[in-house]
């Protein structure tokens, strides 16, 4: 159990990244993403998959009363389309889709998820509520009410190339913050800024993104524990935020509220920041670390806790094209394909295939091949090939492996058990299985996460790929009233001044006298009306969110009030 504490300190405070400039280079055989306990995938087809944990919501599922925290199989991720671009911070995740916004999912900390509200999270598992400036007090820190629909769409953004997400910890509270950059080099920023990781010349947490005008022609981002790094266009390195351990690379402690040159480094096409150390890719293949540094290294002010206050070079590796940072490991990518790691190995993160507790100096991961890019989270690793295929390996303690089973679980009384120690030290390969190959053999349906599927008197059922649910249960649940005309076969829905009406068997609805055409139209089973659900959700201008998991599909919709 000594593991299990540790591991639950730890991951306060660091999530992994990837090496932004790399993987948004990349062609379309799909991209990966990790950070905390969470992964995810963009696959061939352009859909989103995630796995592990979901605490808070990260993957943007609702946890529906705990029910779904974890994911230890990768699932499909239906609540975004369109999505080119994913960081997934210790506390929250950022989404760019391919039109220039950028989404978010997770409790909106310090005003994180950019919409104009907040909410603070104790580490006494209270939380403070406050939107526009009201607070109210709850013991529940996962309280529906701190929480927004998902996803969240960032205010006042627009051509997003990339954005990342960041975390920490403060005396008592979880800290959370996000960075963009635009197309045109322009970098954003919101949500917290006790340490000045906003860059904005303040200290003033910020509920809305804000353009740093000091900070022109970046490239890429990355954000970890409390600071920020910026890759320019013409291969320098800033950064800003906390500098207690020599994360900014400029010496000395003092934290710095606004981007500074990280000192004598120059020519660098890549970065990626986890907790308080920062690695670089340069043109020339080799890679640059400083901060509190995951393993020994020469030089550095603590031997056993390697604090370095500038950049070094990493010894014993050449030709790299990505170096990507985990909380306490390095994965390396070489131009051939290979896969290398570095730091320390608690959990199998470096996959070494052995239990050796950490390495000095860079060392190869067996079994790998025609690897095109690479992921990092807390204690475990991930790699794509060149085809899509996914491998990972370390610590499965959320099923952030996505091997189907996580090793620990919340038993009564909310204490840890260990169902067994399946960290993997190997690579293994990991499968998107493909959604909806076979129809579910169960549809749960819930209407702001209150369940109502099990009252059906006739259960929802799948036509041509629509999912059709009884009409009145539904309609009455979100506060409309329903009339039935038995001789038109006609429904009429009334909530306030809206009026819908259906007819069984035509795919032409009316909503307040406009005709709007249906996916599937209306039937009748077993003396049951049964309607499509999306255009019921999105008729009552409310949100509908659903995803399939071991023959299951979830279905929620949560009404606008």
């Amino acid at each position: 159990m000594k593991k299990i504490a540790l591991l639950l300190a730890l991951s306060l405070f660091a999530a992994g990244n990837c090496d932004r400039a790399f993987a948004a280079e990349q062609e379309s055989a799909g991209r990966l993403f990790a950070g905390g306990t969470t992964a995810a995938s963009l696959d061939s087809n352009g859909e989103l998959w995630g796995w592990g944990s979901n605490t808070h919501r990260m993957l943007c599922i609702d946890e529906a009363m705990g029910e779904f925290t974890e994911f230890a199989k990768p699932v499909r991720l239906n609540a975004i389309s369109e999505v080119s671009d994913v960081s997934i911070g210790q506390h929250h995740t950022l989404l760019v889709k391919k039109d220039g916004s950028v989404h978010a999912c997770g409790p909106n900390i310090s005003g994180a998820l950019g919409n104009g509200k907040q909410v603070e999270i104790r580490l006494n598992h209270q939380s403070i509520s406050k939107s526009d400036g009201v607070a109210s007090e709850s013991s529940n820190n996962t309280a529906l009410d701190t929480f927004d629909s998902l996803p969240v769409q960032v205010e006042s953004l627009e051509s997003i190339r990339e954005a990342a997400a960041g975390g920490g910890m403060g005396d008592d509270r979880l800290i959370a913050f996000s960075i963009a950059v635009s197309a045109d080099g322009q970098v954003w920023a919101w949500g917290d800024n006790s340490f000045g990781q906003l860059g904005d010349g303040t200290n003033q947490n910020r509920l809305r993104p804000v353009r740093l005008s000091s900070i022109p022609n970046v490239k890429s981002v990355a954000a970890g524990n409390a600071f920020t790094v910026a890759l320019k266009r013409d291969g320098s390195v800033w950064a800003w935020g906390s500098n207690e351990l020599g994360q900014l690379g400029i010496g000395g402690k003092t934290n710095v509220n606004i981007p500074v040159q990280v000192d004598g480094l120059d020519n660098v096409k890549g970065i990626s920041a986890s907790g308080s150390f920062v690695v670089a890719t340069k043109n020339d293949g080799t890679v640059w670390v400083w901060g509190a540094v995951p393993s020994d290294f020469p030089d550095a002010e603590f031997a056993a806790n390697a604090i370095l206050r500038r950049p070094y070079p990493l010894p014993n590796i050449t030709n790299v094209q990505q170096a990507v940072a985990g909380a306490d490991h390095v994965l390396l990518l070489t131009t051939d394909g290979t896969v290398w790691s570095w730091g320390r190995n608690d959990f199998g993160e470096l996959g070494t295939g052995i239990e050796t507790k950490s390495v000095s100096k860079p060392i190869p991961v067996p079994g790998l091949s025609n690897i095109r890019e690479l992921a990092a989270g807390n204690y475990f690793s991930a790699a794509m090939d060149q085809k899509g295929r996914i491998w990972t390996w370390g610590n499965n303690f959320n099923g952030q492996l996505g091997l189907g089973k996580a090793n620990v679980t919340l038993v009564e009384g909310g204490r840890l058990q260990v169902l067994e120690d399946n960290s993997k030290h190997a690579p293994t390969e990991i499968s998107l299985e493909r959604g909806n190959a076979h129809e579910p053999k169960t549809i749960v349906i819930a209407v702001d996460n209150k369940k109502i599927s099990n009252d059906f008197e006739q259960p929802a059922l799948i036509r041509n790929g629509s999912t059709l649910v009884p009409m009145r249960k539904i309609f009455e649940e979100m506060g409309a009233k329903v009339d039935w005309d038995p001789d038109l076969q006609r429904i009429t829905a009334k909530k306030g001044t809206k009026q819908i009406v259906l007819t069984v068997g035509n795919k032409t609805a009316t909503i307040d006298g406009a005709e709007v055409k249906l996916e599937q139209e209306p039937i009748m089973e077993n003396g049951t009306t049964l309607v499509p659900v999306r255009f019921i959700g999105e008729s009552l201008d409310a949100n509908v969110h659903w995803f399939g998991i071991d023959n299951i599909q979830y279905i929620y919709i949560y009404r606008s009030f």
